[in-house]
């Protein structure tokens, strides 16, 4: 399959999902000490070190915020995926190329959540077909 494509996809309820199941791995992955700072520094007062606590703070900080959240996901993701348009294709063929591994599907579902604070522009990529 030569030509993968990225189907981009604003769905809020993913902003809960990606917390609770991807904040820990990045906290190990970061470092504690960083992804404190990174948090705090996105919303303030919102970590707490017993992750349980946290994690209900960030899902009902996003709650209480998903007027704003949404707003802002709308405006960034125009502009990503106005961006994308440019590298697509050539991201679709040097990548096969550049690891040995085929693409498995046409497509690939890429959910925008503004919950992913510490890289990425907020793009977290879901490997199943569409």
């Amino acid at each position: 399959m030569k030509n993968m494509k990225l189907k981009f996809i604003k769905d809020f309820k993913k902003e809960s999902w990606f917390i609770k199941n991807k904040y820990r791995a990045a906290r190990k992955q970061i470092g504690e000490e960083r992804f404190i700072y990174i948090i705090n520094k996105n919303i303030p007062g919102c970590y707490n070190r017993t992750n349980k606590l946290f994690v209900k703070n960030l899902i009902q900080y996003f709650k209480d915020n998903k007027k704003i959240i949404t707003s802002g996901i709308a405006k960034k993701s125009e502009v990503i995926e106005r961006k994308w348009k440019k590298y697509d294709r050539r991201f679709s063929e040097q990548i096969p190329k550049i690891t040995g591994i085929k693409w498995k599907h046409k497509e690939y579902r890429v959910y925008l959540v503004n919950s992913c604070f510490w890289g990425a522009i907020m793009i977290s990529i879901d490997q199943t077909s569409i």
